[in-house]
């Protein structure tokens, strides 16, 4: 495993544009990684604690911009974690994510809003100035097993080890922006190949339906900003995507809210 690890990591590495400041949490087998700067080193770990460092230089250093990779198909080699993690890498890499524009805030090679808002493989960039206001990831996780049973299809609500992949979207004023025009849009299957032309659009690019499939029960306007209230206490701005998203303008988010409070 150490070798196919060091290999993803190389690989990664290739991509990186020589101004990138590059901090790594590594966990496991301990190996040199030039031109980067080790933050610490555990025997154990996972996904979750890594974004927490992440989190926290992101609470004093607002004006940054961070860019979240891994080094997926490390403890499962297989083709179809190695197609997507190379287009996940291509996409967080980009130019066009690094220097996104003001109407987002994070930027992948795709956001899905389904089952739950996530980037399928979870790596992505993001500008602190947002990053900030999201959740300790500790708090975030125990509060959405308060929310969604974690024993009831934790992928469908994006609970249990899927917390992870939905906490970067989590916020109502997430500004979600993506660069693929293919009909890829979550899990695994149409990952297209790398190199893939870079079209930055605001997400969820497509409609509805091309997002739904027979896994999880569609989720509605409703169900999000009543997640939304109960993670962070605020409902959607109008800057919003899911407004587009669902067909619904702003204007009538004061009806949708009162039937929300009046469950």
């Amino acid at each position: 495993m150490i070798l196919n690890s060091k290999d993803i990591v190389r690989e990664q590495m290739r991509s990186m544009l020589p101004e990138y400041k590059v901090y790594v949490r590594s966990i496991g087998v301990k190996f040199q990684i030039e031109n980067t700067t080790r933050l610490v080193h555990d025997s154990h770990g996972d996904e979750q604690e890594t974004l927490i460092f992440l989190h926290d230089h992101c609470r004093i250093n607002e004006n940054d911009t961070v860019i979240y990779l891994h080094n997926k198909g490390s403890f499962h080699p297989k083709p179809q974690n190695n197609k997507l993690r190379k287009f996940l890498t291509e996409g967080a890499l980009s130019k066009e994510c690094v220097n996104m524009p003001d109407y987002c805030n994070v930027c992948a090679s795709r956001m899905s809003p389904f089952p739950h808002p996530h980037t399928s493989g979870n790596m992505w960039t993001a500008k602190c100035s947002y990053v900030r206001m999201l959740m300790n990831l500790n708090n975030f996780s125990e509060k959405m097993d308060m929310i969604y049973n974690p024993h009831r299809r934790p992928w469908c609500n994006g609970v249990g080890r899927y917390t992870v992949e939905h906490w970067i979207y989590s916020h109502p004023r997430a500004l979600p922006c993506d660069g693929s025009n293919s009909s890829f849009v979550w899990n695994y299957e149409g990952v297209p190949s790398v190199p893939f032309k870079f079209d930055l659009k605001q997400a969820p690019r497509f409609k509805l339906q091309l997002y739904e499939k027979n896994v999880c029960q569609t989720p509605t306007i409703e169900t999000r900003i009543k997640e939304y209230k109960l993670l962070y206490n605020e409902e959607p701005g109008k800057l919003w995507w899911g407004w587009k998203f669902y067909n619904i303008s702003y204007e009538t988010t004061q009806l949708v809210v009162n039937e929300i409070k009046k469950d």
